[in-house]
């Protein structure tokens, strides 16, 4: 059966979302909003989980491999697969979401960003665990497990910004060993990602993002910077684990 009309627009949809979420990203500062770019407005709140300014390039590999996946749920031989149907309504979602997601925070906003980032995480959940129930390729999933990987760890970063903002700097515990807490949780998580689903791109983002953090803290918090750079080495290590069981086959499956 021929896939509707409705499908085949909200393909399209999808991709005038990621393309205007994207240029939103650029032209944001000079908009007559008084927003800041995100490198000034992130300096409001310094805290030690920061990661070095380079991590945040993944965002282009993230949009790119978006764009990539919306244009192929668009060539001919992909208009019976209801299944980009299914993945193009988050898709979309978590586009207009990242749109005010950047407003927000870059207005000062960071209890609302807070609020944004966790529905973006919630949804880019939905994303992945829908895209992996329609298939087992590794290839298929990348888009969907480079952004779950990397919004679980920039919850953590803007958890950390907020309470920056409030003047909570890890209480009693203080913040060496507050941010110690956020990395065992990021790993924490990557542990079960992995095992449960065999996804090693989600791991790798996450051996990305701490590594990143290592990099930024390791002359302030030497001690934070060595965890996350064991967080890394364990996430590494992980995702190769989680790459040779993927080409075997589930156990009772």
């Amino acid at each position: 059966m021929e896939i509707s009309r409705p499908s085949r627009t909200r393909r399209i949809v999808a991709l005038l979302a990621i393309v205007l979420n994207v240029a939103f990203g650029y032209v944001y500062p000079y908009l007559p909003f008084g927003l800041e770019d995100m490198r000034t407005a992130s300096g409001h709140y310094p805290n030690l989980f920061t990661p070095a300014p380079y991590a945040f390039s993944i965002w282009g590999l993230i949009y790119l491999s978006w764009l990539l996946y919306v244009l192929y749920s668009l060539l001919p031989g992909q208009r019976r697969n209801v299944l980009h149907d299914r993945l193009c309504g988050p898709l979309i979602l978590l586009n207009v979401m990242a749109s005010a997601w950047i407003v927000e925070f870059a207005g000062g906003y960071l209890g609302t960003s807070q609020l944004l980032i966790g529905a973006m995480a919630v949804t880019g959940a939905l994303l992945f665990a829908r895209a992996k129930s329609g298939t087992g390729s590794a290839r298929f999933m990348f888009p969907f497990s480079l952004f779950l990987g990397w919004i679980t760890v920039a919850n953590l970063a803007n958890l950390a910004a907020l309470l920056s903002s409030l003047g909570w700097r890890g209480g009693s515990l203080g913040e060496p060993a507050f941010t110690m807490l956020l990395l065992a949780a990021a790993a924490i998580l990557g542990l079960f990602v992995g095992y449960r689903f065999r996804d090693f791109t989600y791991l790798l983002v996450i051996a990305w993002a701490t590594a990143a953090i290592g990099v930024k803290q390791r002359d302030a918090a030497p001690s934070v910077a060595m965890v996350a750079f064991g967080v890394a080495a364990l996430m590494l290590a992980w995702s190769v684990m989680n790459g040779v069981r993927s080409q075997r086959p589930a156990r009772g499956r």
